[in-house]
């Protein structure tokens, strides 16, 4: 009976997640991930490379860098001073990644409000960010968050980098098919800060 009773909670988890919209496309991507070493020049050089050359397929609409869905995201802590209606300083974690320029068009990720990050801002890793609706909501309740900053200790060795919030995209299930990321933050993508493997989606 216990058999019979864990499979049938097994069979039901996954009824669900297959008709969960993600929120992003899960049917046209496909994955490449790529290792350019450790020499920082290189790796860009080869990045771009391995870019141009993808970009010349012509079954291939479009070609993004960063981080792909159910494989990549680390929790760094989030700091927001003066957070909206929760007044103060408020300490969090979020769940985050990195996103090219042209990321969010080839995942199929819906921007709502503010700008995609520029290729420039991509190709430096400048710190501007793109925030989900959720985290929105969390950190500036019945806000706009464009333009709005916070710190974010991305090496988790306390030291704080200042970013600002300049898109709000739709909620996304980025780390779990069973539920909507409480918070989720994309960061511009730098091809050498993501060596030693990097990934390319392709749509």
């Amino acid at each position: 009976m216990l058999r019979l009773t864990s499979a049938g909670l097994l069979l039901r988890g996954l009824i669900k997640a297959q008709s969960a919209d993600p929120g992003f496309d899960t049917h046209h991507l496909f994955l490449v991930r790529a290792s350019f070493g450790d020499d920082r020049a290189k790796a860009v050089s080869r990045s771009r490379l391995l870019d141009d050359a993808l970009k010349a397929v012509p079954e291939i609409d479009s070609v993004a860098s960063g981080m792909c869905p159910m494989l990549n995201t680390w929790t760094p802590p989030i700091i927001v001073k003066d957070a909206g209606a929760l007044q103060g300083e408020l300490h969090d974690r979020t769940l985050a990644s990195y996103a090219s320029d042209t990321y969010f068009a080839t995942l199929g990720i819906t921007l709502i409000s503010g700008r995609g990050f520029t290729p420039l801002e991509a190709a430096i890793g400048a710190h501007v960010s793109i925030i989900s609706q959720s985290t929105a909501r969390h950190f500036w309740p019945g806000e706009d968050p464009l333009g709005k900053h916070f710190q974010l200790d991305e090496k988790f060795d306390g030291k704080l980098s200042d970013y600002e919030v300049i898109g709000v995209t739709g909620d996304v299930r980025f780390s779990n098919l069973t539920r909507i990321d409480p918070m989720h933050i994309y960061l511009a993508t730098n091809a050498a800060d993501l060596n030693p493997t990097l990934n390319q989606c392709q749509s």
